[in-house]
C-alpha cells in the first residue's frame, strides 16, 4: 500500500498535536500538586495518570518511527510523571520538543501498529506517520476532557476548551456566530 501525504498535512498535524500538549501544560501551571497527584474520585488513576498516560502514547510513537514498528502497550508507565506535576510539565516541554525537531524518514511513512492488548503477539495493523499523529491528537484531546471533568468535579475551574475537539469548538464558534445576526 502506497500512499502519498502533503508535506503541509504532516506540518499541520505536528502543530495541532503540538497545541494541544502545550495546553495540557498551561492547565498543569494551574492546578496545585495534590489535585495533580490524587484520585479522589475512587477511580484508579487521577488528573497525573491521564497526563502520564497521553504523554507515554506519545513517546511510544517517536519510539517507534525508526524501526517502523509502533507498540503503545510498551509505555513506561512512570508513576513519577503521574505524582510530580513540575516533572510532568517538564516531560510534556521535552515532546513538544522532539515532535518540533522530528523529521519525516525519507521512505518511511509506513507503519506496522501493535492492537491494544492483542493477546497473540504477531498481530500488528498498518498505519502511517499521518494517522498515528492524528490518533494522538484525539486520544490526548479524549483524555484531556476526562480530566476536564475529574477537575470541574472538584471545583477547579478548567478552561471551557480544553478537552473538546477543534471540530466541536468550531461548531461552537460557527453556532454563537449564526446566532448573534
Amino acid at each position: 500500500m502506497e500512499q502519498v501525504t502533503s508535506p503541509d498535512l504532516q506540518i499541520l498535524l505536528r502543530r495541532s498535536l503540538t497545541e494541544i500538549l502545550r495546553q495540557g501544560i498551561s492547565l498543569l501551571n494551574q492546578i496545585d500538586d495534590f489535585h495533580y497527584a490524587s484520585a479522589e474520585d475512587n477511580s484508579r488513576s487521577g488528573v497525573g495518570g491521564h497526563f502520564r498516560h497521553c504523554l507515554e502514547f506519545v513517546e511510544c510513537f517517536f519510539a517507534g518511527i525508526e524501526s517502523g514498528i509502533v507498540d503503545y502497550d510498551r509505555r513506561a508507565r512512570n508513576y513519577r510523571l503521574e505524582t510530580e506535576r513540575s516533572y510532568a510539565v517538564a516531560e510534556f516541554e521535552r515532546m513538544i520538543t522532539t515532535i518540533g525537531v522530528f523529521s519525516y524518514p525519507q521512505g518511511k511513512n509506513q507503519l506496522l501498529v501493535k492492537p491494544e492488548d492483542a493477546a497473540d503477539e504477531d498481530l500488528w495493523c498498518e498505519s502511517s506517520i499521518e494517522r498515528e499523529l492524528e490518533f494522538l491528537r484525539s486520544h490526548t484531546i479524549h483524555h484531556f476532557s476526562l480530566v476536564a471533568f475529574k477537575l470541574r468535579a472538584l471545583g477547579i475551574d478548567v478552561p471551557s476548551e480544553f478537552g473538546v475537539a477543534p471540530s466541536t469548538l468550531r461548531f461552537w464558534e460557527q453556532k454563537v456566530y449564526s446566532q448573534a445576526q
